[in-house]
């Protein structure tokens, strides 16, 4: 009699077991989905809130990659009986100055360049003119009348077009103090993870329940730390010498702002790939408005090149 009551309650009395048997499924279909469409709302949620925040997370992200870098020279100096604050001080000092002198090394040439912009692609246009000049003497002369009203209507647009370009120096003019609030607020970061010492990893050790898992929890800190660091340093050493020796070739071709070719090529050098073709892209187009002729316009690019291939 009772196992008679608790089936009354647990299933109606016009239900079949078949009906309910089929109703799970759909049931467990839309919990399923339900959840996977929470999951992905809460993605979209945090990749907009990434991507809203960056201003503040790539320094921070930035910063704690730089203290990982430099914990070894950090303990190198400690073991010269230095403390945290002072090794620390040596290295942001150091960085510091290195900025300063690769800005103040950029800065006259990239001011040119900036002011010669508006006049950059009607120059490399009458060059590529210049490599065709055989092509264009077979135009009739009535082609050669509407490329000269044609030149006459760009001279136009030109004018009409020529006092909005301040607003793109404007724009880079003000996003200088940005990038710069970024570096110091990097560099400040920086400054209090290697003053701090190793107190991440005695904070990691006392989380451990047992001393096994602090000992590998420590191994395996040193261990990511220390490989992170060695490639870095090492990209960083073929960065500079793949800079160093693009310089040397720029100036040996006659190329303007050599030193400003080699930094870009050390700074290009970072990005896999697409580094390389911009540096490669640059260096064409300079070669354009620099030399007369096409062959010698396009050697700087194919010595970049090669260099690039060589230290790939």
């Amino acid at each position: 009699m009772s196992d008679d009551i608790q089936n009354n309650h647990t299933m109606p009395a016009d239900a079949s077991p078949e009906l309910v048997s089929n109703n799970m499924p759909a049931t467990n279909i839309f919990k399923s989905s339900s959840h996977w469409a929470i999951v992905g709302i809460f993605l979209l949620l945090l990749l907009g809130s990434v991507a809203h925040a960056r201003d503040f997370l790539v320094p921070v992200a930035l910063g704690v990659l730089l203290a990982l870098v430099f914990s070894p020279v950090r303990r190198f100096l400690e073991r010269r009986r230095l403390p945290p604050a002072v090794s620390a001080f040596i290295i942001v000092s150091g960085l510091m100055t290195l900025i300063g002198l690769g800005l103040s090394t950029l800065a006259d040439p990239v001011q040119s360049w900036i002011k010669e912009a508006p006049t950059i692609g009607f120059k490399i246009e009458q060059k590529l003119r210049g490599a065709n000049q055989s092509a264009k003497e077979v135009i009739d002369a009535g082609k050669q009348i509407e490329q000269i009203a044609s030149l006459e209507n760009e001279t136009e647009q030109v004018q009409k077009v020529s006092p909005r370009e301040p607003g793109v120096l404007v724009k880079l003019a003000t996003s200088v103090p940005e990038i710069l609030a970024q570096m110091v607020f990097t560099l400040v970061l920086l400054f209090f993870l290697l003053a701090s010492g190793d107190m991440f990893y005695e904070k990691l050790v006392h989380i451990m329940p047992t001393f096994k898992d602090k000992r590998n929890a420590v191994r395996i800190s040193y261990d990511i730390e220390r490989k992170l660091s060695n490639y870095l340093f090492t990209i960083t050493l073929i960065n500079t010498v793949l800079g160093i020796t693009v310089g040397v070739s720029m100036w040996l071709l006659g190329m303007p702002n050599a030193i400003l070719f080699g930094v870009l090529a050390f700074a290009f050098n970072f990005v896999p790939y697409l580094g390389a073709i911009v540096g490669v892209v640059i260096a064409a187009l300079v070669g354009l408005l620099t030399f007369d002729h096409t062959v010698t316009a396009l050697l700087p690019a194919l010595a970049y090149l090669t260099l690039t291939i060589i230290e790939g």
